[in-house]
């Protein structure tokens, strides 16, 4: 999926949701990918009131969705996870 899908898509307001279920097996986890960017939406929208800056969401996310756990290391840590 790349560049190319989206120019196919002609660019739709609806491509993220053209194009996610192309790239997963089951419609089960088109559903979860889906409702998780729902979510990440939602909480962004309400980021004043919620105290959620991006940086801070996307930190929270990444660590959720990688399995990142603290280290001494920090980035260098984080970063040999991920390679794996």
């Amino acid at each position: 999926m790349g560049i190319a899908d989206e120019v196919d898509c002609n660019y739709s307001r609806d491509a993220f949701n053209l194009l996610i279920p192309l790239s997963v097996e089951s419609e089960l986890h088109t559903a979860i990918i889906l409702d998780f960017f729902a979510f990440l939406a939602s909480v962004a929208a309400h980021a004043k009131l919620n105290g959620f800056s991006g940086q801070k969401l996307a930190r929270m996310v990444g660590w959720y969705c990688f399995d990142i756990k603290s280290s001494p290391n920090g980035f260098i840590d984080g970063y040999s996870n991920w390679e794996k």
